[in-house]
């Protein structure tokens, strides 16, 4: 099961508990990035294993770019091995630690752009293009229209390619997921009063003229967390990611029918979630 958060396809921080599947044997692992270094603790389907240090050391250089503390390690396969890689980024470029599945190590990092690449508002991993490798993405806001200006360099399993600009109508907050279920990561924002808008992801832009408004009952919940994630295995939308808040209520669903979010369901979880992952391979 995929998994997105407003940050990217995982969460992202130092000190903080994170998931990805780094083994690569489609169960979710637990994982841990401090100024140590990144400590996994793989799943056997059941339960979580012991500690295992993947990785001595910071990383992403100094956290800083541009003299700004950013936490900014990001999980996702960007090598289109099955397995997430640690991806980091400073001034210097975007830089990529493959995970070694076998000795359950992060390699050495390499840099993926050969020169700084990030988003003032905002930079994301998520698979856009569709062909099972993490792509890297920079969001700005154009300061003549007010909308998004995005920037994505693809994966080509040893790089990232070239920028290329993917045209896009709407502006911030924007996050990536596979929305409609077609193995590319969408464009999705959420507006609170004004909707959930979807830009599908479609031949190099984010296509808003196709579904312009999956949801637009006012609502006002942008201030609370929001997850994407597909939680009804629907046969009829494969994949397709659903939408998942936490709030003073508990858990509300807005399920996704492939070109529209359901009415909020609220209470459908009564659990403190921080984001939906197969840890079982089930």
């Amino acid at each position: 099961m995929r998994q997105y958060d407003r940050t990217g396809p995982v969460s992202k921080g130092v000190g903080r508990g994170q998931i990805g599947d780094v083994d690569g044997d489609g169960k979710a692992d637990a994982i841990v990035v401090n100024d140590t270094g990144i400590t996994v603790r793989r799943s056997d389907g059941t339960k979580f294993l012991a500690n295992e240090q993947w990785a001595t050391g910071l990383l992403a250089r100094s956290y800083h770019i541009s003299g700004v503390s950013h936490p900014n390690i990001y999980f996702a396969d960007v090598n289109h091995d099955g397995a997430a890689d640690a991806i980091s980024v400073d001034d210097n470029g975007v830089w990529v630690n493959l995970a070694d599945k076998i000795n359950h190590v992060f390699q050495p990092a390499t840099n993926w752009t050969g020169g700084a690449f990030y988003g003032g508002n905002g930079t994301f991993v998520a698979d856009v293009t569709g062909d099972g490798a993490a792509d890297i993405i920079a969001v700005n806001r154009n300061i003549f229209t007010g909308n998004a200006a995005i920037s994505v360099r693809s994966s080509n399993w040893s790089s990232f390619n070239a920028s290329q600009s993917w045209p896009a109508v709407k502006y911030f907050p924007t996050t990536f997921a596979d929305i409609d279920g077609n193995g590319a990561a969408d464009e999705v924002m959420d507006l609170g009063s004004s909707g959930l808008w979807v830009g599908p992801s479609y031949a190099g832009s984010f296509n808003f003229s196709k579904f312009p408004a999956w949801y637009t009952a006012p609502y006002g919940f942008i201030n609370y967390s929001t997850y994407y994630a597909d939680v009804d295995n629907d046969p009829n939308f494969p994949g397709a990611a659903d939408t998942i808040r936490l709030g003073p209520w508990g858990v509300s669903v807005q399920t996704s029918a492939g070109s529209a979010f359901s009415s909020p369901n609220f209470g459908s979880v009564n659990l403190p979630m921080l984001g939906h992952h197969d840890v079982t391979c089930h």
